[in-house]
């Protein structure tokens, strides 16, 4: 075999796998849609506060409590639930009308086609399962800890933000100025 055949031969089988590889790497790759499912992974915060559908819009329109006096109070150390409380609107009042905006807003996106229904369907059971939890917290809202506030009682995933700003996945920092909860809340 001369020197030329073979060099023809070995770039063959390299091109050959390259493109098995590349297939191989590409059928293995988990798509978007299968993986964007849970509503941590939407990044849902944008709309949510959009649609005023955070916890705090919510408790300042059932109290008819300015929102910046909410998040104020919220800072202080206060569950949402204990400020809504004090205007006589219970904390099951709370959760239940901000799932509703949030529904709605979920609605919204599946028919713009931004998320799929579901998408929509594992954000909504997650915000249902958790709303209760932060709304009822008092856990002092300092910007601190991952996302704002801690764990996120009142701010939102895993922040990073070092208490400068908004973090990851709509973490708020600086004394939470953010105090809001995002669609994976």
């Amino acid at each position: 075999m001369s020197k030329r055949m073979v060099a023809t031969y070995v770039i063959a089988a390299l091109a050959a796998g390259l493109v098995l590889g590349s297939f191989g790497i590409a059928t293995a790759a988990p798509s978007k849609a299968s993986s964007a499912t849970v509503g941590a992974q939407l990044r849902l915060g944008a709309s949510v506060r959009a649609a005023k559908a955070t916890l705090a819009d919510v408790v300042s329109k059932l109290t008819g409590t300015p929102v910046a006096e909410v998040r104020e109070e919220r800072t202080a150390g206060k569950s949402l639930a204990a400020i809504a409380g004090e205007k006589g609107v219970s904390a099951d009042k709370v959760v239940a009308e901000t799932l509703a905006a949030r529904k709605a807003m979920l609605a919204g996106l599946v028919k713009q086609g931004k998320i799929t229904q579901a998408q929509a369907d594992a954000a909504l059971a997650r915000m249902t399962t958790r709303l209760t939890e932060r709304v009822n917290s008092a856990a002092a809202c300092t910007g601190a800890g991952s996302g704002a506030c801690g764990s996120g009682a009142c701010g939102s995933g895993a922040g990073g933000g070092g208490g400068m700003g908004r973090g990851r996945m709509g973490g708020a920092g600086a004394g939470c100025t953010g105090c809001t909860t995002t669609a994976t809340q």
